[in-house]
């Protein structure tokens, strides 16, 4: 067995409070992770299809950012 080795080189990511509506309707309040000098709008317009994200009941989502119609950010 091989030990676990950990990242150096990681980003550190802050949480930030937001509610998410989604193509079908559907309204997510909660909380997205984006890097320490980065905004949520740089997470949606980065290359990565999907995002995480965890609600009220700190349930993980990962949401296809394509399905994505408005971010609120409480900030």
């Amino acid at each position: 067995m091989r030990p676990v080795q950990i990242n150096q080189h990681r980003i550190p990511k802050i949480q930030q409070h937001a509610e998410i509506t989604l193509s079908d309707g559907v309204v997510l309040s909660g909380y997205v992770f984006v890097e320490a000098t980065a905004r949520i709008q740089d997470l949606l317009n980065d290359d990565v299809p999907f995002m995480p994200f965890i609600d009220r009941d700190d349930v993980v989502h990962l949401l296809n950012k394509s399905a994505i119609v408005r971010v609120r950010p409480f900030d």
